[in-house]
């Protein structure tokens, strides 16, 4: 866990917020299924909000995804600082025996601010293209071909990190993580983070933090590279990293949100009401807002997390005052209570039945026979090939071993496990709960996975109709039928379809 979390508490009326804000911030969350795992909202550094969607606790590191770069970047800046680089050093000259041969004009005045911006000169995402070596990845990288000059034209190229990272062994010898332990990850207390690793390549590892070590993180910058009164970054690179770089307002592969839109920095997004943040995938967010003094962390597992972001402008920062509120305790005592039981576990108002030995007329992840027993809300589920595991039909989170075979338990070709090394993929939580007559709903869910996965078992006519969907497609499928008019553009397409078979009584 964080060693370190120097921050203080405070109610939101103090910092010029409304408590029944950020109350119906996370209510609307809720209620429309956005799969967060942990928030933390705070004004002139001072925690008003904090909490954590059971079984997700603020213990469990998770993948940043994209938030890393924002990583790879502070390695870079403290390099400069260092004078090991320099932001107009040129990549020929920083990086000769990567390219190729003859080297094309335009590749010749790629400069190291370039990559940082997102500006190479590419018009296709380079990391498609790129094969196994870490030499190869940067090869690879430097032979695609430049559509635009260097500097001319934004496009987000998930070449650059793996280059960047390459770029800081290069000169160091050590990987980023290690560059920056001594450096800012001990002064700041990030402790319980890990990294793994694509294809066991070092040049391409991911990270997993922490949420309050994201907010950390975001907090340095917030600071302008200040902490507990040592500069640990150069206050004009913090500031130069944060400060829009390349103007993206044309950049659409696909229906891009107002969030892709508002500017690029450093391996930083803009925002639309203002300032800069760490951005990766399924929502992991650090972001700061200097107009107002804010700084919010987030993590997630949704697809759509432009949407809750858009929710979270409307609802929170929109509503920032500059001068203390009347307090509100009645108000304050419902977010802390809100805030406090955050939970993901399933819920239903049913009855039903769960007995009986079933074979599956096609394999489920591996299954072929399910066997249900009963004794009152505590049932037991037992797989011809995965054990068996027991719950109770009530809500809440039970230790496990996950008893199905799903694709977070494979190993990609080629590929380690997530998080393998630092979790046992198998352990997992599950709640359960009877959502219609007959209608069982379990969920599995692990901080090694990221996500969950939904099982519906229904017992109906003598038959067993089981259908399986992780749960971020899941999730926006229940935000698409209970919407009242059309969903966001986007959400069909991260849907899959759920994964189903049909179980008649065993002999």
């Amino acid at each position: 866990m964080s060693y370190l979390f120097p921050f203080g508490k405070a109610s939101p009326e103090s910092q010029g917020m409304r408590s029944a804000a950020i109350t119906e911030f996370v209510e609307v969350v809720n209620r429309e299924k956005y799969e967060l795992h942990g928030l933390i909202i705070s004004r002139h550094e001072k925690i008003i909000a904090e909490g954590y969607w059971a079984p997700y606790t603020k213990d469990d590191p998770q993948r940043l995804y994209s938030v890393a770069k924002s990583v790879n970047l502070t390695a870079i800046l403290i390099m400069i600082q260092e004078g090991l680089l320099h932001p107009d050093d040129r990549m020929c000259e920083l990086l000769p025996y990567s390219m190729p041969s003859p080297m094309p004009e335009r590749l010749g005045r790629m400069k190291l601010r370039h990559l940082l911006s997102m500006s190479t000169g590419h018009g296709a995402d380079a990391m498609k293209l790129i094969p196994g070596t870490d030499e190869e990845v940067v090869r690879s990288f430097f032979a695609s071909p430049l559509e635009y000059e260097p500097g001319e034209k934004f496009f987000y190229n998930n070449g650059v990190p793996t280059v960047l990272e390459y770029i800081c062994r290069k000169f160091t010898g050590q990987t980023v993580t290690e560059y920056l332990e001594p450096r800012v990850f001990a002064p700041l207390g990030i402790g319980n983070y890990f990294t793994f690793e694509n294809g066991g390549e070092r040049a391409r590892p991911n990270l997993a933090f922490e949420l309050r070590d994201i907010f950390k993180l975001a907090m340095l910058y917030a600071r302008k590279g200040r902490w507990d009164g040592v500069q640990l970054i150069r206050e004009d690179l913090a500031v130069n990293a944060t400060a829009q770089q390349v103007p993206n307002v044309d950049y659409a592969p696909y229906p891009t949100p107002p969030e892709n839109r508002s500017g690029y920095c450093w391996q930083m997004w803009r925002n639309p009401p203002g300032g800069y943040r760490f951005d990766g995938a399924m929502g992991q967010y650090g972001i700061v807002i200097p107009e107002m003094d804010m700084v919010i962390a987030m993590t997630a597992n949704e697809h759509m997390s432009y949407d809750v972001l858009a929710l979270l402008w409307d609802m929170i920062v929109r509503n920032a005052y500059q001068c203390p509120l009347e307090e509100a305790p009645d108000d304050f005592a419902r977010l802390n209570g809100l805030m406090g039981s955050l939970d993901l576990a399933v819920t239903g108002s049913f009855d039903g039945e769960a007995d009986g030995v079933w074979n599956l007329g096609s394999p489920l992840f591996g299954v072929e026979k399910l066997e249900f027993s009963q004794d009152g809300d505590r049932i037991t589920l037992t797989t011809d090939s995965a054990g068996e595991v027991t719950f109770t039909a009530g809500g809440g989170w039970t230790e496990c071993t996950m008893p199905f075979h799903t694709g977070d338990l494979e190993p990609i070709p080629g590929h380690d496990l997530p998080h393998k090394g630092k979790f046992d993929v198998r352990r997992a939580v599950v709640s359960a709960g009877w959502v219609g007559n007959n209608v069982l709903e379990v969920c599995f869910r692990s901080p090694a996975w990221m996500g969950g996965w939904f099982f519906r078992f229904e017992f109906k006519d003598g038959r067993l109709l089981v259908s399986a969907e992780a749960s971020e497609s899941a999730n926006v499928r229940r935000r698409l039928a209970a919407a009242s008019g059309p969903g966001h553009p986007m959400s069909e397409s991260w849907m899959s379809e759920p994964v189903t078979a049909e179980g008649v009584p065993a002999e």
